[in-house]
């Protein structure tokens, strides 16, 4: 948080905020206050923020929308133009002045003394009315404080609502590549060892094959020789009785 923003409400801070946009940024940021950019908020005739300066244009917003409603469009107006930088600064400026408010109302209550009875006998009736009133005002402030708490702590919930979203839908992501990894992984494996009892089939199938050639030729030859081995004793003989 810049110094002299700290202790700040919120009308304040976003008159802070306005003060940092240039003329034409300025005039886009009213643009949408004539045309409702959220849903549930009234927009703003056009003829009350035509001429108006910062200043008054957040008492128009804030009359118009109360405190729950302006951070909240505040913050929508400056991110639908791109001013993340400044929406989250007052995002944050606003929570810790609310928080800060808060904590000056809960410092400023006082302990009720347990003796009662004497206090109210040295009371009298206008300095109990003015206690009362004091009171009233203390519950007040709780009930803005409360409300501007709400509003300011709206955005960062939705923003964790999503993240919780993304998350999730990155953990069915990281999910769904582990399971697709595994089926490729198994279907690889089949597709090897399908691929492995084919070879060793063909591997038997062509060793088979060449021994059955091997012996067909093998007997052939045997035939061959036997028959010219007949041949040779057949010419001996012959040539021994002529």
């Amino acid at each position: 948080m810049q110094p002299g923003r700290v202790g700040k409400s919120v009308p304040e801070l976003l008159l802070f905020t306005l003060e940092e946009l240039k003329k034409g940024d300025f005039q886009r940021f009213k643009w949408p206050l004539n045309n409702s950019v959220l849903d549930g908020f009234c927009h703003i005739p056009k003829a009350q923020l035509e001429h108006t300066e910062r200043e008054d244009t957040v008492d128009i917003m804030v009359q118009a929308y109360e405190l729950k409603g302006v951070v909240r469009m505040s913050l929508e107006i400056l991110r639908k133009m791109n001013l993340n930088i400044l929406a989250e600064r007052l995002q944050t400026e606003s929570l810790s002045g609310i928080l800060s408010s808060c904590y000056v109302v809960i410092a400023s209550v006082k302990p009720v003394c347990k003796n009662t009875g004497e206090r109210r006998k040295e009371r009298n009736v206008l300095f109990a009315g003015e206690e009362m009133q004091k009171v009233q005002q203390d519950q007040s402030c709780s009930v803005v404080c409360t409300e501007e708490l709400q509003t300011a702590l709206k955005p960062l919930q939705e923003k964790l609502e999503d993240l919780n979203i993304i998350k999730q839908t990155c953990d069915q992501t990281a999910e769904h590549i582990k399971s697709q990894a595994q089926t490729t992984e198994r279907q690889i494996r089949e597709a090897f060892e399908n691929l492995h009892q084919f070879l060793q089939e063909e591997e038997d199938a062509r060793i088979a094959a060449l021994r059955e050639e091997e012996e067909q030729k093998s007997q052939l030859m045997r035939q061959k020789i036997e028959e010219i081995s007949r041949d040779i004793i057949t010419f001996r003989h012959t040539q021994s009785h002529p």
